[in-house]
């Protein structure tokens, strides 16, 4: 996966006549330059003095600007020279915490960086004095401890490794090894091959301002040093025409070559004869946008905000499935609780009048003689046992009424868990495991992978609870 993008770069600058006043011709002191570096990768930059290595590096740290040129990535940057990124007027360790502050927010965590970058420094008391004092060594020292702890996503190296001792430079070697396999990026440049083999996959060789080769390090280094055994070979008039010819080119350099190529990509990308007007402000004016790129994150954006709009319908959808069975559920509860209380008014009723109907017949069996009231005593048992059969009906109806609600409400239940269940699967299939690092946080995973800590503990049923450690494994959302 591409870390950072560089697509079309070129810089034009103007040629200073004495007291620094400005001639009519310009020379092009980058011409089209265009590389990508992957996540882990570290790409080393070679070429003779003044062949554009440094001003590179500074425009991709955004200390200057190009005339023309995408740099696309989504990474902190952070360039590290001798020159360009310490503050001689500074102690180290205003320098060390101006820099962290730049790129921290969290002040705890800041702390912690600002401490480890002493510590890895090695300087003791010196941090406390003006940079200013510094030998080249602990000059260098400083600038590579602030590159490789001060949030290190694409670090830029900028002849930094020379004025190294031994024990401290194999300690920096370890060091960028180590963040290689966590995903950090590096562009080098080295005056001596060691390094770049050391640990470079691909090397640049820069020549005049364009690129001369792009390739396994091992072969540029080569190619690189046949082309200085041949230069240093030519005799003074012969280096003096060979300068001439190069620095000729460089002022007659035409930058429609570059756009020609610029055109095709994005005809290839869809774009027009009629986007031809849109492209030209693109290549000449929006520095830095690379038009393909920005299009392809739109796309990728609205699509993002489709599925958003489709979840949130579906989950509403969800919510009007679960009120209807809350209120069939309600429903069969009143229904059954309605017959239980009509059956019980009824059996009232009937009670009601039987007590009436035997005081009537004890009324009048003192008015008629022996054989009545013997037919009136049978009739008074027969009636009671009808009695007890009716308050055995509505017994067995009242208990059907309440198995019919209990039934109904634990089918209720058993649905509305499997919903739920399918919808923690559903989350699940769409996730993946991520280890978390030191010093990650739900914050940090959840803008590395394009979600919200919300999810992430929702995911995890991790409640409210923010803490990580480092080395434990959680899942994410699935970035889409």
């Amino acid at each position: 996966m591409e870390k950072i993008s560089i697509k079309y770069l070129t810089k034009k600058s103007p040629l200073l006549s004495d007291k620094n006043k400005k001639s009519e011709n310009n020379f092009w002191s980058l011409r089209g330059i265009t590389f990508s570096v992957t996540e882990g990768e570290a790409i080393g930059l070679i070429g003779r003095n003044g062949s554009g290595k440094a001003l590179l590096l500074k425009i991709l740290a955004g200390l200057e600007e190009p005339t023309t040129g995408f740099i696309s990535t989504k990474s902190h940057i952070y360039l590290a020279s001798m020159t360009n990124s310490i503050n001689f007027q500074l102690t180290g360790l205003e320098n060390i915490k101006k820099q962290v502050d730049q790129a921290y927010d969290d002040e705890i965590e800041a702390d912690h960086v600002v401490k480890a970058i002493i510590d890895f420094t090695e300087i003791g008391q010196w941090v406390y004095r003006p940079v200013s004092e510094y030998s080249t060594g602990m000059l260098s020292r400083l600038a590579l401890s602030i590159a490789l702890f001060n949030k290190p996503e694409v670090v830029l190296l900028d002849e930094v490794f020379a004025s190294l001792e031994r024990a401290f430079f194999e300690k920096v070697i370890r060091k960028i090894q180590d963040l290689k396999d966590h995903g950090v990026s590096f562009i080098i440049t080295a005056t001596t091959g060691l390094v770049l083999e050391t640990l470079c996959e691909r090397s640049m060789w820069l020549d005049f301002g364009e690129v001369k080769e792009l390739g396994p390090t091992q072969i540029v280094m080569s190619k690189f040093q046949y082309q200085n055994d041949w230069y240093n070979g030519l005799t003074l008039p012969e280096k003096n025409k060979y300068l001439k010819e190069k620095q000729i080119e460089q002022e007659n350099f035409d930058i429609t070559k570059v756009y020609n190529e610029f055109k095709v990509e994005q005809f290839e990308h869809g774009y027009t004869r009629r986007d031809e007007p849109r492209m030209k402000k693109a290549f000449y004016h929006n520095h830095r946008q690379d038009p393909v790129i920005s299009e392809a994150e739109k796309e990728v954006k609205n699509n993002n905000l489709n599925k958003n709009v489709k979840g949130h319908k579906k989950k509403k959808g969800n919510k009007g499935l679960v009120r209807v069975v809350g209120v069939v559920l309600v429903l069969i509860l009143l229904l059954g609780a309605g017959k239980v209380l009509h059956s019980h008014h009824e059996t009232k009723n009937r009670q009601v009048e039987s007590s009436k109907k035997v005081e009537a017949k004890k009324r009048y069996s003192k008015s008629v003689s022996i054989s009545k009231a013997e037919e009136a005593s049978k009739q008074s048992k027969i009636e009671s046992s009808k009695k007890e059969q009716s308050l055995a009906e509505s017994k067995r109806a009242s208990e059907a009424s309440a198995s019919s609600a209990a039934a109904a409400s634990e089918s209720a239940r058993k649905a509305s868990e499997s919903a739920a269940s399918e919808s923690k699967a559903s989350m699940l299939s769409n996730s993946q495991e991520v280890t978390v690092n030191d010093g990650d946080t739900l914050a940090t995973i959840a803008s590395q992978y394009g979600t919200t800590a919300q999810a992430i503990q929702d995911l995890n049923d991790m409640g409210t609870s923010n803490s990580l450690t480092a080395g434990q494994t959680i899942r994410v959302p699935n970035s889409n």
